[in-house]
């Protein structure tokens, strides 16, 4: 049986793009809380050492995003499909917006990374 735990990303108030998460495992499902108005597309960064970040892409180097209602609350679940894998790399930021339109939250916003350890 698969043994889960969680990582808090935390983005601070007016800014969009959280800290360093250590992940160990791969994420599995996103708990989102309600954030600003049109925040509706979550994106990454991941790194291999913590350092030097880059955008998470999928195979066919579109941004990985995660879409979700930014009007309330939502539990994003990652599948084993093309669109949306599991993330695995070992450190990862959680970006409300994309690279190019990044959204600034009016709060500190915490979102829960629901992660699926080896």
């Amino acid at each position: 049986m698969a043994s889960y735990g969680t990582a808090q990303a935390t983005i601070a108030n007016a800014a969009s793009l959280s800290g360093a998460v250590p992940i160990v495992g791969e994420v599995v499902a996103i708990d989102l809380p309600t954030l600003t108005t049109d925040s509706s597309s979550i994106t990454f960064q991941g790194s291999f050492d913590g350092d030097t970040f880059r955008e998470l892409q999928e195979v066919d180097g579109t941004a990985y995003t995660v879409t979700t209602a930014a009007t309330g609350a939502t539990l994003a679940l990652l599948s084993s499909a093309a669109t949306n894998p599991p993330i695995r790399v070992p450190w990862l930021k959680v970006r409300t917006g994309t690279s190019g339109a990044a959204v600034n939250q009016g709060s500190a916003r915490t979102i829960t990374l629901i992660i699926k350890k080896d």
